[in-house]
């Protein structure tokens, strides 16, 4: 029986199917980065994928109020002075300065000393500190560079003092934090736990079944459906593409712009280390709705291509 096409029918489903799966991915891609931007996860990869012990303590080191240390020192030379300090009233071990600054200078410190900060930093953050984590990560660190630390302090690290560190960094507690009720009673922990994981991935199957349901409607008509199909995905990859360029341009085209303004006024604004933390903060955001936006047009770009060999197919036929 030969089958019969309803032609308007069939193209306006598929233009409705297509806006719905443009709506589905979209908030797909969005919803699970409001996500990820709440996690402790997004703080150790951001952390992870910075050198910050060599970036400038900034207006922030007037909180810190630690001799020694001003807004041009480096995160590393404010640490060498903490940990030195701390070393002393805490544990009775001298060590200098300058010793501490030689083992933060060594690389495989480096690479550790970003998991601890990105575990501490999160948990801060978020009010929600593992802090056996923190302490398993902290251990972890110091065995690691046993070796380096006890050549250049000149001092045995022995397994007593390191499970003493452990047991301290352990009982180390969190009050609050920015996603924790404050005294509005907003909560971004709410916010976070609302956007579950049932709803993000629940628009990312809608929006499949809508492209499945725009290929059914042209089972007859393939070339149409890959049309149909790839110019969702094309005007999907755009959109989404600029918005995480937005956001990954925006915030420091911003931030440049009130230190320009805070300079025209002679007002300091050396954010040093808080700035190099929100440009890889939304850095690592952008990633999120880059890397979907991409394969959006790309999975366009090979709908298109698909039509275009279908059509040329039909006609040689």
């Amino acid at each position: 029986m030969k089958h019969r096409d309803i032609k308007p029918l069939r193209i306006i489903f598929s233009i409705f199917l297509a806006i719905l799966s443009v709506v589905f991915f979209s908030c797909f891609v969005y919803l699970d980065t409001i996500r990820a931007s709440m996690s402790q996860n997004i703080f150790e990869e951001v952390f992870s994928n910075m050198n910050i012990l060599d970036v400038e303590v900034g207006t922030i080191a007037e909180g810190m109020n630690i001799d020694g240390v001003d807004e041009n020192s480096t995160v590393s030379e404010a640490m060498a002075v903490v940990i030195s300090d701390t070393a002393r009233e805490e544990f009775n071990y001298d060590i200098s300065k300058e010793n501490v600054e030689e083992i933060l200078d060594d690389p495989q410190f480096r690479e550790d000393i970003g998991n601890v900060s990105g575990d501490l930093i999160g948990g801060v953050i978020t009010g929600n500190l593992d802090s056996d984590k923190l302490a398993d990560d902290v251990e972890d660190l110091i065995e690691n560079n046993k070796d380096t630390i006890e050549e250049v302090s000149g001092y045995e690290i022995s397994d007593e003092l390191i499970d003493e560190i452990h047991d301290k960094v352990s009982e180390i507690e969190t009050e609050g934090g920015i996603m924790q009720e404050n005294e509005y009673g907003y909560s971004m922990s709410f916010l976070y736990s609302t956007v579950a994981n049932t709803i993000v991935y629940g628009c990312l199957g809608g929006g499949i079944l809508c492209v499945i349901g725009i290929m059914l409607l042209n089972m007859f008509k393939l070339p149409t459906g890959f049309r149909t199909n790839g110019i969702a995905f094309l005007v999907n990859g755009v959109f989404t593409l600029i918005v995480g360029f937005v956001v990954r341009f925006a915030p420091k085209l911003l931030m440049g712009a009130i230190d320009i303004v805070l300079a025209d006024n002679g007002v300091s604004s050396s954010t040093g280390v808080v700035s190099a933390i929100i440009n890889n903060y939304v850095t690592s955001l952008a990633m999120h709705i880059l890397i979907p936006g991409m394969i959006f047009l790309v999975l366009g770009i090979v709908c298109m291509i698909t039509q275009g060999v279908l059509l040329t197919t039909s006609r040689n036929k």
